[in-house]
């Protein structure tokens, strides 16, 4: 996103808060997804992190983070039956007119 300190840092105590690591991720999407087997969150963690790459290359311009990866472990966890396709799908979905996400 924005330059949120360059904007407007001095109107506000700002701290950075870096991203979690994998093992810290992996820990929040078991809790968040209990029944879920350690091949489907290692998935959901390989995706975001090929969409991180992607961000980092200027081909996507949103950083998925882990409230999207939670939400996907969310929606697995209460519709069992559903692939991760559908999750992704269902996350993205406000995506749906953005034609290089779909690409990708």
């Amino acid at each position: 996103g924005n330059d949120f300190f360059a904007n407007c840092g001095d109107l506000f105590s700002c701290h950075s808060i870096e991203n979690p690591d994998a093992e810290s991720i992996r820990t929040v999407l078991r809790k968040y997804g209990p029944s879920l087997g350690s091949d489907t969150i290692e998935l959901i963690l390989e995706t975001f992190a090929r969409l991180g790459a992607l961000v980092e290359k200027g081909i996507l311009s949103y950083p998925y983070s882990l409230r999207e990866m939670v939400n996907v472990v969310k929606h697995l966890e209460r519709f069992p039956s559903d692939s991760i396709a559908v999750a992704l799908n269902n996350v993205f979905h406000f995506e749906q007119h953005d034609a290089t996400t779909y690409r990708v």
